[in-house]
Parts: C-alpha cells; structure tokens; sequence
C-alpha cells in the first residue's frame, strides 16, 4: 500500500476515484489480518480526501468533508482496537514511539487520527465563517455536521481519557471546549440530550449535560 501511494498521489493526472477504488481493493485483503492495516489504508483514503482540500479563506466542499468524517469515525474502533494489541506487544507510547519511522505503526497512525480530527474542525469552522448564505440549505447542513463532528470528539476525548494519554487528550479536549463555551448552555444542553437519545445504553451517561453548568 506504502509503495502504491507514494507512486500515484501528486503525480500529474492523478485519479482520485481510481485510487481510493484501489485502496479499498486492498481493505478486503487488510480485514483478514487486523486492525493496524486497516487503519493505514483508512488514513491514506482520510489523507487522499484532504489533499482535495480548501485554502486559508476556503474550506472543503461540504460533500468531501461529509466523506472523510465517515471514514474518520471508521478509524475510532480500529485505533482502540490497535491500541490494546500495541499494548499487549510492548510498543513503546512515549515520545521515541511517536517518533517512529515507520509510516504503519500504531503511534504514528494515531497522530494521524488525532490530525485527522483537528483537521475536520478546522474546515468546519471555515465553512461556518464563509458561507455567506445563512439561511441556506448548505450552511443548515453545516450545522448540522457539528452535531457530527461532536459526537467523534466525544468519542475522542473518552479513549484518550482511558487510556491516559495526556497530549492527544489535551488536543481533543480543547477542541471540545471550544465547541462549548461560545454556545448558551440551553443550547448545548439541547444537543447533549438529542445526541443522548441516538446513543447506545452504554454511552448514554456520557452525554449527560451538567446540571450546575
């Protein structure tokens, strides 16, 4: 797959549609041996998706973002799954590990997530502040992408929590408060409860809204 990429991305003529066909070909093969392949390819495709992407005074078409977030989301359970054999193997989780050469292992692929993450928020806050229709269908979908994008920053925020993981934490976290603390808590208590009630039992306790907030 590595050498595939580095073949076909920024080469002149480059056939995106072709190449994430490509990828998911391989995807077939990667379900049988595990999570970590997985996740690579998935961030390749999440990668191909934002090399489409805006300007500083731009953001991604609503279409492109609305796909690289499904495929983010695909990345959440294989990066826990990924975690738990990296850990069960020994890999090293401090800073060498981040700094690994290897474009495949588990430390570099989830500075990838976590960029990926950060990467999504950034494009939606561009598409809030230039969409110049408000009251369009368009910026209506872009609200609607923040419940979305809330919902993985959750989701984020508890795997790193649990696992301890301060720095992708603290990234996570900020990106969560910011989402917060400009909105009036009845609205922010609105959201939690909608997402609430479309959450499974399990998570059902994680979108409880403060009552003393």
């Amino acid at each position: 797959v590595g050498e595939f990429e580095m073949q076909q991305r920024g080469r002149k003529g480059f056939d995106r549609k072709a190449y994430l066909d490509k990828l998911a070909d391989f995807m077939k093969h990667a379900v049988k041996i595990g999570p970590l392949p997985q996740l690579y390819i998935l961030s390749t495709m999440v990668s191909a998706d934002f090399d489409k992407g805006g300007s500083a005074f731009a953001a991604i078409k609503v279409e492109m973002w609305n796909e690289a977030i499904i495929k983010v989301n695909k990345m959440m359970p294989l990066v826990v799954e990924s975690y738990a054999i990296a850990k069960e193997a020994g890999e090293d989780f401090t800073e060498r590990g981040e700094e690994s050469e290897d474009p495949a292992s588990y430390m570099r692929l989830q500075q990838l997530f976590v960029s990926f993450v950060e990467r999504l928020d950034d494009e939606l806050y561009k598409a809030l502040q230039f969409t110049v229709d408000v009251y369009g269908s368009e910026y209506q979908e872009i609200l609607g992408n923040s419940s979305r994008f809330l919902v993985l920053l959750k989701k984020s925020m508890k795997f790193f929590e649990e696992t301890k993981q301060v720095q992708p934490l603290a990234s996570v976290s900020l990106r969560l408060m910011e989402h917060l603390y400009y909105k009036p808590d009845l609205l922010n208590a609105a959201v939690f409860e909608a997402m609430q009630h479309n959450e499974p039992e399990c998570d059902k306790e994680d979108w409880e809204w403060p009552k003393d907030s």
